[in-house]
C-alpha cells in the first residue's frame, strides 16, 4: 500500500496515449476502491485530459450513469477511464458496457487489474471473464501488494491474466504438479481429493515471476509488486 503503483500506472497509461495509440483505460478494482480511481487517483496524478466514469450496478439504469458511461466510450481528444468492480465483471450488465467501450475504442485500450490477487481462482467467473476480456486489450497491466499471500498456486490466474502461458504451464493442472506437493486425502462420504501439503520448486517459480513483474518496495508498508505485459 501507498507505493505509488497507482501514478506510476496513470503515468504509463499517458505514455501508451501519447505515443502507443489507445484511448481508453479499463481499471478492475475492488468495490469502493473503482470509485476512488476516479475521485482521487486521476484527478491527482492525470495530467492529460481526461473523462472518467466508475460503474455502478444499482445506477446502471439512471440516465446520468448511462449517459457518463457513453461519454468514455466514445474516442475523443482525450484519455478515456472506465473503472468497474471485480466482483461484478461476469455479470451481463457490466459485460454488456466493456463490450461497448471495447468497440468504440477499437481494443485501443490499457487494461489495469487492481488486487489482481483477488484473480488468484482459475476457476472463477471473475477470473475467467478478466482472461478473456485481456486478450482483447492492447496492453495489460497487474498490480497488488499480496501475489501469492497464502499460496504460491495463487500467480499462475493472475499472470494468465497478462498472457496466456506467461509462466510457461498452459494449464493449471501442470503448473500445480510442477509447484504443489499433494497427497490423496478423502472427504465426507468418502470422496477422494489430492490435498495439498507443501511446495517446492519455488526458486524456478519466482525466477519466471521475475521476468514479468517490478517489484515496488515502502518503507513500513511492506512490498507491493506491479506486473507488466509489453
Amino acid at each position: 500500500m501507498r507505493a505509488g503503483k497507482s501514478k506510476a500506472i496513470i503515468d504509463l497509461a499517458e505514455y501508451l496515449y501519447h505515443h502507443r495509440g489507445i484511448t481508453g483505460v479499463v481499471v478492475f478494482a475492488p468495490n469502493g476502491v473503482h470509485q476512488n480511481w476516479v475521485r482521487r487517483e486521476f484527478v491527482r496524478h492525470c495530467s492529460t485530459p481526461y473523462k472518467a466514469a466508475a460503474y455502478q450496478s444499482t445506477a446502471r439504469k439512471t440516465q446520468w450513469h448511462m449517459k457518463a458511461i457513453e461519454r468514455v466510450s466514445e474516442v475523443g481528444n482525450h484519455i478515456s477511464f472506465l473503472t468497474i468492480y471485480s466482483e461484478t465483471i461476469w455479470r451481463k450488465p457490466a459485460i454488456d458496457i466493456l463490450r461497448g467501450f471495447l468497440k468504440g475504442h477499437k481494443g485501443n485500450i490499457l487494461l489495469v487489474v487492481d488486487e489482481s490477487h483477488d484473480f488468484r481462482t482459475p476457476s472463477s467467473k471473475r477470473s475467467r471473464t478478466a482472461k478473456s476480456f485481456a486478450k482483447q486489450c492492447k496492453f495489460v497491466r497487474i498490480m497488488t501488494g499480496t501475489p501469492a499471500e497464502n499460496s504460491p498456486l495463487h500467480v499462475w490466474s493472475q499472470f494468465e491474466i497478462l498472457k496466456p502461458g506467461a509462466l510457461g504451464f498452459k494449464t493449471f493442472g501442470e503448473f500445480k504438479a510442477n509447484y504443489a506437493i499433494t497427497k490423496k486425502s478423502y472427504g465426507p462420504g468418502g470422496r477422494e481429493f489430492e490435498q495439498v501439503v507443501g511446495y517446492k520448486n519455488l526458486e524456478d517459480l519466482k525466477s519466471r515471476v521475475s521476468e514479468w513483474a517490478s517489484v515496488v518496495t515502502k518503507r513500513g508498508a511492506g512490498i507491493s509488486g506491479v506486473a507488466v505485459r509489453a
